[in-house]
């Protein structure tokens, strides 16, 4: 994370800039400038590579006048090496570039800032585990509460072969980051997985314990695409039954999968039958019984349609999946009048 003093000043109108800023070294003022062009025109989203060039030029100069601009150093080595991907693949101007950025970052390094950034975006130029954990280790040890260092060094922890530190720190990075739903738990339960494959099983079922805890406003499916893939010794005994009212979502599904299909070659009629199997099959899957509700709809069979509408809401014990699910007012209108009631009630829109 970079500092945005730099593109707060540039937003400022000169006259309206506080007397500090006025007062600044000169070496402070290109740092300031030189941040806020970095961050509009260096990132892969906004690349623009004059500017990002120009950036670069103010950012030196920053630096070189006042080695302790560490913010200046910082956004220095992401635009030469961010610049370097301009270059062809291999060649001595990419390395040259990519050579300054590691060499920006070492320098800081090197001097024992008391800044993680540094520590961390040379780990991730670094290749090897063992450079990597010492830049790491460093990293969390200057800013405890830095998630992505936490989340890094769990892996090379575990890469070798130190399964026990390595679940007690993505434990602790499960604890910092940001709410990341369930691209997050898809990432908690690959680390997992790993870890019970080595026997680090208590770490592991720690992790999906949170991962589930964490997931809980996510739609069911989501869920279950997610936890589905949890080796068995990963899910402690107490989480097992929770676990087991959202796995037949999108388990035991093979009748839907081929109803997708069917429909997909405007064999709807087959389709119908595919799903009137599926739900004979496993009752709870739920995106059977509206996929069955439009099919009918679509066919003019509205009486069908509600029928089936009806037939998921006996079913669907979960009031938070039955709100989500019937959103749409089309499909509440096919409610018989109380549960109609109930929904109006339970869901407002």
């Amino acid at each position: 994370m970079r500092c945005c003093l730099g593109a707060v000043l540039l937003a400022l109108p000169a006259a309206a800039q506080p007397a500090s800023a006025a007062a600044a070294s000169p070496a402070a003022a290109l740092a300031a400038q030189g941040i806020a062009l970095e961050q509009q025109s260096c990132s892969s989203e906004g690349y623009v590579p004059a500017d990002c060039a120009r950036a670069a030029q103010l950012l030196e100069r920053a630096v070189q006048q006042d080695p302790s601009q560490i913010d200046a150093a910082v956004a220095l080595s992401e635009a030469h090496w961010n610049r370097s991907f301009e270059e062809p693949k291999g060649s001595p101007a990419r390395q040259a570039l990519q050579a300054r950025s590691v060499g920006t970052l070492q320098t800081l390094v090197d001097a024992k800032v008391e800044d993680a950034r540094p520590y961390y975006q040379l780990s991730l130029r670094k290749a090897d585990d063992v450079s990597r954990r010492t830049l790491l280790e460093r990293a969390v040890e200057v800013r405890a509460d830095f998630a992505p260092a936490h989340r890094d060094l769990a892996d090379v922890y575990l890469r070798t072969a130190d399964a026990a530190k390595a679940a007690a720190t993505y434990q602790r990075y499960q604890s910092l980051r940001a709410p990341s739903g369930a691209d997050g738990a898809r990432q908690d339960l690959a680390f997992a997985n790993r870890l019970a494959a080595l026997n680090q099983v208590a770490g592991a079922q720690r992790i999906v314990r949170t991962a589930f805890d964490q997931t809980k406003d996510e739609p069911r499916t989501t869920r279950c695409n997610v936890f589905s893939k949890a080796r068995p010794e990963a899910v402690e005994g107490g989480l097992r039954p929770q676990m087991s009212t959202i796995l037949p979502a999108c388990t035991n599904d093979a009748d839907f999968k081929r109803a997708v299909d069917l429909q997909r070659q405007g064999q709807s009629d087959a389709a119908i039958q595919a799903l009137q199997t599926q739900v004979q099959v496993n009752p709870q899957h739920a995106d059977s019984y509206l996929m069955l509700a439009r099919l009918y709809q679509a066919k003019g069979d509205t009486q069908k349609a509600a029928e089936i509408v009806n037939r998921y809401v006996g079913v669907e014990a979960d009031s938070k999946e039955r709100c989500r699910r019937l959103a749409d007012p089309r499909l509440r209108e096919q409610l018989a009048k109380d549960a109609q009631q109930k929904i109006e009630r339970d869901c407002p829109q």
